[in-house]
């Protein structure tokens, strides 16, 4: 089921082939820094990942985009752990975990003619389309994208192979993956501070630290290289938000444009985060 770039929010578009198992699409964007819940895992989660990723080879493979791979990362991507949800109970996404994906691309093409090219493969795919770039998400050396009126939801990163945010993604699922123990102490974590915290995800996040510094450490990292991946990390919420960037390109297609390399031109107006 393919569908225009240019009427991306008009027709909620859901990845074939689940399209009955995947549920009602939504209209609006999801921001789980206002509510967020925890959910327990579902044998779904892994198809619906592999749904996005098939969009995502078609819609890269189409504008000559190069990468060295497309990962499934976060809560999501670890049979048998509990993930963050959604908690607006007027929507039709009520309790949908959000999907973490990563492409990753060598480190010589991290740049910012590369980070071009994936703009627009991802806002004009035919597959999927509409991904609007959002900056770092408040996490350095990433570009972050994010969709509307889509499920799954999700969240998509590029970062280059090698470097801390891709290490963190990796070491964090692969180690989790296999250390029950280590599985078991993250959702208690995870779920004690979502009672606590489920309006105020950055000090959630926060406080998972700790724990998270023991699944690195696990994993064979050293407590100055958790330090630096702590550097990374978010330390405050970006300036711009989601909806910041939804009506900029809302905007710009009210007003009757639709030629692409005009739209490149307000795909490009965001500009780097830093």
């Amino acid at each position: 089921m393919a569908q225009s770039a240019k009427n991306f929010w008009d027709e909620p578009y859901i990845s074939d082939p689940l399209s009955e198992a995947l549920g009602p699409a939504c209209t609006f964007d999801v921001d789980l820094r206002k509510t967020f819940t925890i959910e327990s895992y579902e044998s779904l989660w892994p198809q619906q990942f592999q749904a996005i990723k098939a969009d995502l080879i078609a819609d890269l493979a189409d504008e000559n985009v190069t990468y060295v791979s497309i990962e499934h990362i976060g809560s999501t991507s670890v049979p048998g752990l509990a993930s963050k949800a959604t908690t607006d109970p007027s929507s039709d996404i009520y309790r949908q975990a959000v999907l973490d994906i990563c492409i990753v691309v060598s480190a010589d093409e991290f740049t910012l003619d590369k980070l071009e090219q994936f703009k627009k493969a991802l806002f004009w795919g035919k597959r999927q389309g509409g991904y609007h770039y959002i900056g770092d998400g408040g996490v350095e050396d990433r570009w972050s994208f994010k969709v509307r009126g889509v499920i799954p939801l999700r969240n998509l990163y590029v970062v280059a192979e090698g470097s801390i945010p891709f290490r963190a993604y990796i070491s964090l699922r692969e180690t989790l993956r296999v250390d029950l123990g280590l599985r078991q102490e993250y959702e208690e974590k995870k779920r004690e501070l979502a009672a606590l915290y489920c309006d105020n995800e950055l000090q959630y996040c926060n406080l998972k630290r700790p724990v998270i510094r023991k699944i690195f450490l696990k994993d064979g990292w050293t407590n100055e290289e958790v330090d630096e991946a702590e550097e990374h990390a978010k330390r405050d919420w970006p300036p711009y938000t989601p909806a910041d960037f939804y009506e900029e390109y809302d905007e710009f297609f009210l007003e009757g444009s639709s030629v692409q390399d005009e739209a490149s031109v307000a795909i490009s107006s965001a500009g780097l985060s830093k």
